[in-house]
């Protein structure tokens, strides 16, 4: 009997992290993309973390089943250099990694090192005229390269290109991703284009704003014909309102007065749904705590 409430607690864990898709990492290629489509996850992280000393990232989910909660927890470890360089990022647990970095004398990062279950990803990076490119090489446990990732940057240092390839080879491209910008410099149009078995797929997003400058749309076109598969929405103060579709999946994100993600709340929804009935179908939360190094 131990052993079988053991094999249903490791179940309700998988189910847990499966719901609320906790982000512990940032570092495969497309959410490397993502991360600069200003989504809601703390766009300027990294940033934060290096200029409030934070160490270490507690993350408690809490997973609710009719009146049941399940509750688990992440810890996210940071070692930022003397120089204030974010060096290596781990998560010890069942969906951990470890991620390491290394930076040239002018403190630019020159490689990456992303290790997660049995999946290597290695990234260099070169600089040309102060015009960053670079790449990643996605390998198994075996030391096989199963993906290799080029990405090309603008003159302001944002994507503009990403070409995925199997394997080592370089001569045909799998998935071609290109991206536009406003004037501003923010994402305007991507473009994906996947080569699958001789057949050309075709994909584009269109991203619209508020005069704020805040996304509010995430429009999806295939064939011509465009939907809104995304929305943002800024109902108060430090809260951004993150609704998909046509799965009816809405997320909350509260931050502090610092631009720190505090809470995600997660809610399933139905198309008839009003606002005083969204609160009541609430599927999860995550709380953030954030522990900075003491100076002495």
């Amino acid at each position: 009997m131990p052993k079988l409430h053991s094999m249903f607690q490791i179940r309700i864990f998988l189910l847990l992290m499966l719901l609320l898709r906790v982000n512990i990492s940032e570092t495969t290629a497309q959410q490397r993309l993502n991360r600069q489509i200003a989504y809601p996850e703390q766009p300027d992280a990294q940033r934060l973390y290096q200029q409030e000393n934070i160490r270490k990232i507690t993350i408690r989910n809490t997973l609710f089943k009719g009146d049941t909660s399940y509750p688990s927890k992440l810890s996210r470890h940071l070692t930022i250099s003397s120089s204030g360089n974010i060096i290596k990022d781990s998560v010890t647990t069942l969906r951990g990694y470890v991620n390491v970095f290394i930076y040239d004398k002018n403190n630019r990062p020159v490689q990456e090192l992303y290790r997660r279950n049995e999946k290597e990803t290695k990234t260099f990076y070169h600089y040309k005229d102060h015009v960053l490119v670079h790449k990643e090489e996605e390998k198994d446990k075996h030391g096989k390269v199963l993906r290799t990732y080029h990405y090309e940057y603008n003159a302001y240092g944002l994507i503009r290109a990403c070409y995925q390839y199997k394997g080592e080879a370089t001569e045909d491209t799998v998935v071609y991703t290109r991206l536009h910008y406003t004037p501003e410099g923010k994402p305007e149009k991507k473009e994906t284009r996947n080569r699958a078995e001789g057949y050309l797929f075709t994909l584009e997003h269109h991203y619209l704003y508020d005069k704020k400058h805040r996304l509010t749309h995430l429009i999806e076109k295939t064939g011509g014909v465009g939907s809104v598969i995304r929305q943002y929405d800024y109902p108060k103060g430090n809260v951004v309102r993150y609704s998909d579709y046509p799965s009816g999946r809405i997320i909350d994100y509260h931050y502090d007065d610092k631009g720190l993600l505090r809470q995600k709340i997660y809610y399933k929804v139905l198309p008839s749904d009003q606002e005083d009935q969204v609160k009541k179908r609430i599927q999860g939360i995550s709380d953030y705590r954030y522990t900075a190094e003491r100076s002495d």
